[in-house]
């Protein structure tokens, strides 16, 4: 079985996967993908906001620059991150 590591930051696991694969014991300390009421997708650990979590859209900088400014504006997402 070949092993394949993602190291360029970019978020594509469901939103459960890590407290599922996570020793019951420790599962509180898994990070978590959270959804808003305006359909944004955040990463979490614990009560701590991480990051925003977005749909990369590769070599186009102005679709992410967009999605973060409705972010900012407080408007709806406009595609889910599943």
């Amino acid at each position: 079985m070949a092993v394949v590591v993602d190291a360029d930051t970019h978020l594509s696991e469901p939103a459960d996967m890590w407290a599922t694969h996570a020793d019951p014991a420790d599962r509180h300390l898994a990070l978590r993908l959270d959804t808003d009421a305006l359909g944004h997708t955040w990463l979490r650990h614990g009560d701590r906001t991480v990051h925003l979590v977005e749909v990369h859209h590769p070599g186009d900088v102005d679709a992410m620059a967009a999605y973060r400014g409705r972010v900012r504006d407080g408007l709806p997402a406009e595609i889910a991150y599943d």
